[in-house]
């Protein structure tokens, strides 16, 4: 499942949940709404440790997490600049939107 939200939408299922948790519903893929069920919570828990698992081809972006993918370099960008990171207004925003602003 994890897999399947950090690419385009294909299926209804992944339009339907891109709309609702993804950037087209106005917040980041990570970031906390207290809306959240049990089980997006428990999606949440595990997405640090998927991503320092996994390397990803960035595409356009807007599926790639700026700070906490690997996308760029030996390491994902909150490990590797952890100052610059702990400043960061918007530590779950993808790299399309965070070229863009």
């Amino acid at each position: 499942m994890l897999l399947k939200i950090h690419e385009p939408p294909a299926t209804p299922w992944q339009q339907w949940f891109q709309s609702t948790y993804g950037s087209q519903g106005h917040r980041d893929l990570g970031d906390p709404h207290y809306l959240d069920t049990p089980t997006w919570k428990d999606f949440l828990s595990i997405l640090p440790t998927f991503r320092q698992h996994m390397s990803v081809i960035i595409g356009d972006g807007s599926f790639t997490s700026f700070w906490s993918d690997h996308w760029i370099g030996s390491a994902p960008l909150d490990l590797a600049m952890p100052a610059l990171f702990s400043q960061a207004l918007r530590p779950n925003i993808s790299v399309q939107l965070a070229t863009e602003s």
